[in-house]
């Protein structure tokens, strides 16, 4: 009995150290408005943002956390449905709306209500790396709206956002791509013999290849087709995932996750 108590104390210090790597944070939601609310209860222009806020921030850009915030502040302030980076939200925001008051300015009878959102999601945290995603919804006018997702690999010791790349050994990402079609294929029921042309598919020179957007999760690698990207809009975002036991031996040592 006093073995089994052992390890039950020994197991739970290891899990609580385990969750303990994943860092604190409360997901925050700001949600801007321009113009007179209608009618119908709606404003001529509506932001929603989404992003994670890390506690036990610091005011040091060195210190960890604060590097977490920093990095969380550079996504959501980045360039998107707007031209220009911004320095706070307000004026991102701001940003957008000069293109609908000019609209409206020179369309004075026009209705049509916009509508955009931006939401930075913490996919993955193993230090040094953190993965993090921004997804973007507009409608501006027009038979519906646009969507983009985004992966953003964060290496908080180098304090840079690196390219996925260099996550993956030599020859990795060419492996994985190999590795990638059959998935491909099961999911979107293609026969190997049939080329992704017949199938309605958009690949360049009619060969597989890894999404634009792609990043390491919790998942594994998930590769992100967004709409457009290799099918048509009703096809919607394609998501592939490649489970962790499957790429890791392609990973660097140093990004893999620890045992």
């Amino acid at each position: 009995m006093k073995k089994l108590i052992t390890w039950w104390i020994l197991l739970t210090l290891w899990i609580v150290c385990i969750q303990a790597k994943e860092p604190d944070y409360t997901t925050v939601q700001d949600t801007l408005h321009h113009g007179k609310m209608q009618t119908d209860g709606a404003f001529p222009v509506t932001g929603i943002f989404s992003y994670p806020l890390f506690s036990q921030d610091a005011p040091s850009a060195e210190a960890p956390i604060g590097k977490l915030n920093l990095i969380t502040q550079k996504l959501l302030f980045s360039p998107g449905m707007q031209a220009d980076e911004a320095a706070d939200l307000r004026t991102w925001f701001a940003n957008l709306t000069d293109d609908y008051d000019q609209v409206k300015s020179d369309f004075p009878d026009y209705t049509t209500h916009w509508m955009v959102q931006r939401v930075i999601t913490l996919e993955y945290a193993a230090p040094p790396l953190f993965t993090f995603s921004m997804a973007d919804y507009w409608f501006t006018g027009g038979a519906h709206g646009n969507s983009i997702k985004l992966y953003f690999h964060y290496d908080i010791q180098q304090d840079s956002i690196i390219d996925i790349d260099q996550l993956f050994l030599p020859g990795g990402l060419d492996t994985v791509t190999t590795l990638a079609e059959p998935v491909f294929r099961r999911q979107k029921a293609i026969p190997h013999q049939k080329s992704l042309e017949d199938a309605g598919f958009w690949f360049k020179d009619n060969t597989f290849h890894l999404s634009n957007s792609k990043g390491l999760t919790t998942e594994g690698l998930v590769l992100y087709y967004n709409p457009y990207e290799v099918a048509c809009y009703a096809e919607g975002a394609i998501i592939v995932v490649l489970d962790w036991a499957t790429i890791t031996p392609y990973i660097r040592p140093h990004y893999r996750p620890s045992k």
